[in-house]
């Protein structure tokens, strides 16, 4: 049709007008509507794709490559009809719809030159005796352009050859098969019962609540593909999936390639290119797919697997591509940096050695270039690339601190040459070598975090329905009519047959009532044979489901408070009910406490009248409180502990200690830091200088980074209590002390600040005290000219004390902080290690705790005993083998999961979350959903419940009694042994959550302590420790921990 000068072909022109006078009825009516156009003056009408956005980026970005547009306009009152209207020669205009058989060649005359029919719904499907009848007698619009897209060599290929024109053709033919579907659905709202959507609102803010001011609601059922409601049946059904098998492992990004061998072979025998043939490129790409999946389920190129999770897109960006979940099997899981590399890698190959890889990799493999070379790359946002590149180098893979690998990329001097730029292993997208060499195209493969890679999840089903596509697998015939074959015996077989499935019963939202409160049960109602045993717990029939969802924990109220209080009065005396009711007014769990109070309060307050002695108490002779608690130590006893532990000190003691006394007593301020490796007297300095300070009237502040850790110290409190700094601190963070307040006056007549634990806090932490104490003493030397001492074991974590700038003043020896390759291998010497063994659980369990069933009420035989293990899953395991073995009575709590309602706010997407998914979720910090507790096991607590009594995170306890809303536990670890408390449920939360949403649990704030982790033993003090590594340790720090 062109010359070759882009000039539309005269001649080419007239003999297609030609053809069309004399061979299409239709085109006389094109002659007069264009004598009508050229009767009337008409404006120009333009589309223009917005760049300047506030929508998602992912569904209206502008396209990278050429491409059809589809427009559908129209709503439910114009019945989304799309016309062509021409005009008679009488003034009267006719509508033709697109179920007229002339819409089609009247809207492509060139695709349908003769004027035949398009579709129309009267069809009929072709008689053959080897096919049985069919549901539908007719052909239906989406089996009329299945047809017309097939290529046929008895047919002729104009439609496939016309380009662009049968791309719009697609397009075209797509929306119109969308439409019908979407007006049957408007249609036949009673015949779908859809009624029954209108009680499943989760929100006012949803979707199909925003049509209420017109007073009509079309409900798209969840069966409609594409639509809200199937997309969040898929979400529900990757829930269910993460919360049977666990969270995923890999993440795997497969991308058609256009020079793919089958593509090429296709098109060029039709003189055409790949995007020409939609059809051919989708079809090859899907094979490919099924092929990769293949190689991942059969042929184990990971490892055996569980489960998988794909998604498939066709967006703006050009071709289609998959997104694949894997879920791999225990044994396959690749824990360590030196498993994942390999089968990942992020580096260029040698391009000698390996030189086919080398290429694929400079084709598919490099991003970018970006930033620098290139700011106008299409990732470039504000000035960086949206996708983090380019990378830093790195001498060998690592897990972060927040389980996020960082892949090896060496500065090796490789680089590939991409649009005349010089690109290096920072460039690389992480591939596995096996499968980029059989696929060859760009195929990215991620090790997963764990705990947050429920995320994609969460991406996915926010994108909208233009990239959720779904797989149908035709598994009757190759036209899709399904075969009905009276089998009764196969039925029957059929029927029995185990398969691979996980059930999921259907979610509803909270506004159901009754029947979310009976699903809540059916979720862990186990053998249920009628509706009387799901409403039955601990052999107690309760009269409607929600109150047996409250008698099994899943649902939070202040009925349980009541109830914690009431098993405590029977067990305890009014002073222990006092503090348990102080605990809860601490912990912010009560919804309404001055009704608690007004339902308990004489419980509480028996002995008042008998222990009132408010006569004869000293008056305190100083208004701040806080001051006078500091000064209220009997100098006399101090003065006796003080020149006892003097004369105990080694000479290099005494050396440190009259440094710094000299510089308390000439207050011209001054920073320490004392380290050394457990049990060379760091507690025993602590004890000396407090005493000295203290028995001549001056006020020491001894605090420390952890509560177990404070309890050691004289008068000790968290650093976060007693300085008020934020629980996430920033960079920007200061210390909430107010000028003039108590805190701030206490703070100013401080002679002495000891600081144990130091490095076990962030490095803002001690910054934010730096500026609050500058500006409280008006001082702009660190700490405000305060003395201050720091004190940690001999390691030195770089992200604390030693990265801040405050660090830079005070380094004494210049032995800490210098450089280091990270990397190391320690070697256990033989005599500590179990060799001979056929369980190591058993092994480390029997080596432990020898003679258990013997011991297992001895709270000295548990106090100085515990296994510890570098992960949470591994510490749960052995808790749980260690329990079983105990011969007594076994209570289970389960916990009562929500999301923060901020959080519902901002995403109502998070207010579908189904509670036994929530359940499912585990974090360090906050216990599991069933905590399984007997008479006599050791605890140790989560959070600080009474600092003054012992009760701190790390405190460890045995379990004296167990209630239904409340437990008695004695400490038996610290200054406090014997101290017996009651703990009750509460709201807990990460500090620090791996998923997009705050997660709020309320269950007992403590965990068993047979085995606790490494990090969680900091503090603890154990004669008796088995170290289980079922895998090698690389987290900084963990193995020196264990072992001090």
């Amino acid at each position: 049709m062109y010359n070759n000068k882009d000039v539309l072909n005269e001649d080419i022109i007239i003999a297609m007008k030609n053809m069309l006078d004399n061979n299409n009825h239709y085109a006389h009516k094109f002659r007069m509507a264009r004598d009508k156009l050229q009767s009337l003056i008409v404006s120009d009408l333009k589309l223009k794709l917005i760049y300047d956005r506030q929508s998602d980026g992912r569904l209206y970005n502008l396209p990278n490559t050429a491409e059809v547009v589809a427009l559908i306009v129209g709503d439910e009152h114009t019945g989304n009809h799309r016309d062509i209207i021409i005009e008679k020669q009488t003034g009267l205009l006719k509508r033709i719809n697109e179920l007229h058989p002339a819409y089609l060649p009247l809207q492509y005359p060139l695709l349908y030159p003769r004027g035949e029919d398009g579709y129309r719904p009267d069809i009929p499907h072709k008689d053959h005796p080897n096919i049985h009848a069919a549901k539908r007698k007719n052909v239906t619009i989406r089996e009329y352009f299945c047809y017309r897209l097939q290529s046929r060599n008895n047919e002729a290929q104009t439609r496939l050859h016309s380009r662009r024109l049968f791309q719009q053709w697609i397009v075209d033919g797509y929306c119109m098969i969308e439409s019908q579907k979407l007006n049957y659905v408007t249609q036949h709202q009673q015949q779908l019962r859809v009624d029954k959507y209108i009680n499943l609102n989760v929100c006012n803010n949803a979707p199909e609540t925003l049509g209420n001011e017109k007073g009509k609601r079309v409900i798209l059922s969840s069966s409609f593909v594409g639509s809200q409601r199937y997309m969040e049946q898929l979400y529900f059904d990757g829930m269910t999936i993460c919360g049977h098998i666990g969270f995923p492992d890999l993440f795997l990004t497969l991308t058609c390639n256009l020079v793919w061998p089958e593509i090429q072979k296709k098109v060029r025998k039709s003189n055409l290119t790949p995007h020409d043939c939609p059809g051919v490129v989708s079809r090859i790409f899907k094979m490919k797919l099924n092929q990769l999946m293949n190689d991942l389920k059969r042929g184990h190129v990971f490892g055996p697997i569980l489960g998988f999770i794909y998604t498939i897109e066709w967006q703006k960006r050009g071709l289609p591509h998959a997104h694949i979940l894997i879920f791999l099997q225990l044994a396959n899981k690749y824990p360590n940096p030196e498993d994942i590399d390999k089968i990942i890698s992020a580096e260029i190959p040698n391009k000698y050695t390996d030189p086919e890889l080398y290429q694929i990799i400079s084709k598919h493999m490099i991003h970018g270039p970006c930033g620098l070379p290139n700011r106008s790359a299409p990732c470039m946002a504000d000035g960086k690339c949206i996708r983090f590149f380019p990378k830093k180098f790195n001498e060998a893979t690592i897990v972060d601190r927040d389980g996020f690998p960082v892949y090896r990329r060496t500065n090796d001097g490789r680089t590939v040459q991409k649009h005349g730029i010089e690109l290096d292993n920072r460039f690389v997208v992480p591939y596995s070598p096996q499968l980029l060499l059989k696929y060859r195209t760009h195929l990215n493969v991620e090790w997963c975090n764990q705990s947050t890679s429920i995320k994609y999840l969460f991406k996915y089903i926010n994108k909208g329905s233009d990239r959720i596509t779904t797989s149908i697998v035709n598994v009757q015939n190759q036209n899709g009519r399904q075969h009905q074959v009276d089998d009764e015996i196969k039925q029957y077989l059929d029927c029995r047959k185990q398969g691979n499935t996980i059930g999921r019963l259907i979610w509803v939202p909270p506004s159901t009532g009754e029947l979310f409160y009976m699903r809540m049960m059916l979720s862990s109602a186990k053998g249920s044979q009628s509706f009387k045993d799901i409403i039955t717990v601990d052999n107690v029939v309760y009269h409607t489901f929600r109150e047996a969802c409250f008698a099994k924990g899943f649902l939070g109220s202040d009925q349980e408070f009541l109830g914690a209080l009431r098993e405590a009065n029977t067990w305890g005396t009014p002073h222990f009910l006092r503090k348990l009711f102080v605990n809860l007014l601490f912990m912010n769990t009560m919804e309404r406490p001055e009704y608690v109070w007004q339902q308990t309060w004489r419980w509480m307050t028996d002995d008042v009248v008998f222990n009132h002695k408010s006569q004869g108490y000293a008056a305190n002779p100083h208004q701040n409180k806080l001051i006078y608690n500091e000064m209220a130590y009997d100098k006399e006893v101090l003065a006796t502990e003080f020149n006892r532990c003097y004369h105990s000190m080694t000479d290099k003691q005494a050396s440190i200690f009259d440094n710094i006394m000299c510089v308390v007593a000439s207050q011209l301020g001054g920073v320490y830091f004392l380290y050394g490796y457990g049990g060379t007297g760091k507690t025993f300095m602590w004890k000396t200088l407090s005493s000295a300070v203290r028995s001549n009237g001056g006020i020491v502040l001894t605090v420390a980074s952890s509560g177990i850790a404070s309890l050691l110290l004289p008068g000790g409190r968290t650093t976060h209590s007693k300085f008020a700094i934020p629980v996430l601190a920033t960079q920007n963070s200061t210390c909430n002390i107010h000028q003039e307040s108590d805190l701030a006056e206490l703070l100013q007549r401080t002679k002495l600040i000891i600081w144990d634990e130091a490095p076990m806090c962030h490095k803002f932490s001690f910054e934010a005290l730096d500026k609050s104490l500058k500006d409280i003493m008006y001082n702009d030397r660190p700490f405000g000219g305060k003395v201050i001492v720091f004190g940690s074991r001999s390691d030195i974590v770089h992200v604390s004390l030693n990265a801040s700038y405050i660090w830079d003043h005070y380094i004494g020896d210049g032995k800490v902080g210098q450089a280091n390759n990270g990397h190391c291998e320690i070697t256990i010497p033989y005599e500590f290690l179990i060799m001979d063994f056929e369980d190591p659980i058993q092994a480390i369990v029997d080596a432990t705790y020898p003679y258990l069933l013997q011991n297992y009420n001895n709270a000295d035989f548990l106090q100085k005993r515990a296994i510890l293990a570098s992960t949470k899953d591994v510490v749960d395991k052995i808790n749980d083998y260690v329990l079983s073995l105990i011969p007594s009575d076994e209570k289970e709590y389960c916990s009562a999961d929500s999301v923060d309602k901020s959080d519902e706010l901002l995403n109502p997407t998070f207010g579908v979350l189904t509670p036994e998914f929530l359940n499912t979720l585990k974090t360090s910090g906050i216990p599991n959903h069933k905590l399984r507790i007997k008479i006599g096991t050791p605890i140790i607590l989560l959070r600080n419940l009474d600092q003054a009594n012992g009760l701190c995170n790390g405190t460890r306890l045995i379990v004296t009694k167990l209630g239904t809303n409340v437990v008695e536990a004695e400490v038996i670890t610290g200054p406090n042994v014997g101290y017996k408390t009651y703990i009750p449920r509460m709201n807990m939360s990460p500090s620090d959550s791996p998923w997009p949403f705050k997660l709020i649990k309320r269950q007992f704030p403590f965990i068993v302590s047979f085995a606790m982790t490494i990090n969680k033993s900091q503090g603890q003090s154990l004669a008796h420790v088995g170290l289980y590594l079922p895998n090698p340790v690389f987290c900084h720090g963990q193995l020196y921990v264990a072992l001090s």
